[in-house]
């Protein structure tokens, strides 16, 4: 089973730094039109998903609803 493909992957593959990847990804404003462009074909690729999880321990949400009965 292959481990699952993350930001450094990416990064790796596009041949830039995975800060570079997240802003493209997130359609920052100082990335490049090309470089967007070569990120989004190697995510696509390579199959990255952002982890959900990861992302909402980061934030301190969970983006889920709790209920006591």
């Amino acid at each position: 089973m292959r481990s699952k493909v993350t930001i450094k992957d990416v990064a790796r593959y596009v041949g830039v730094v995975p800060s570079t990847v997240s802003r493209a990804i997130n359609d920052h404003p100082e990335v490049g039109p090309e470089t967007k462009a070569r990120v989004r074909e190697a995510v696509e690729l390579l199959g990255y998903r952002p982890d959900r999880l990861a992302r909402s321990i980061r934030q301190g949400r969970t983006q889920s609803v709790s209920v006591m009965v």
